[in-house]
């Protein structure tokens, strides 16, 4: 499938549903959650974020379709259908410029 980043996201076959600040969004499957915050147009502090999993600095809190809640890095995190994202780090704020780091 084409996408407006290129080639910065892995292959995919279909758009699965996850849900970031309770809004509902369809991204490519098989891909990590910081690349698809670029996908949707995120405002993403760059220079803040190493994207290697070295700096932490992009940690945040999930809740998983099973119930199951968690942390992780979201350069790391491969998203998976029913992904919820229940705060954002901080430096990166959704589309319409929202604050979403103290949810």
């Amino acid at each position: 499938m084409g996408t407006p980043l290129g080639d910065i996201l892995e292959d995919y076959d279909r758009l699965i549903p996850i849900t970031i600040l309770g809004v509902t969004y369809q991204v490519p499957e098989n891909n990590i959650l910081l690349r698809l915050l670029q996908y949707l147009r995120f405002d993403i502090m760059y220079g803040r974020f190493c994207w290697n999993g070295d700096c932490k600095n992009c940690a945040l809190r999930f809740r998983k379709s099973t119930g199951q809640e968690g942390s992780a890095l979201g350069c790391q995190l491969v998203v998976q259908p029913g992904l919820n994202v229940l705060q954002l780090p901080t430096g990166i704020n959704p589309p319409n410029g929202n604050s979403s780091s103290e949810d």
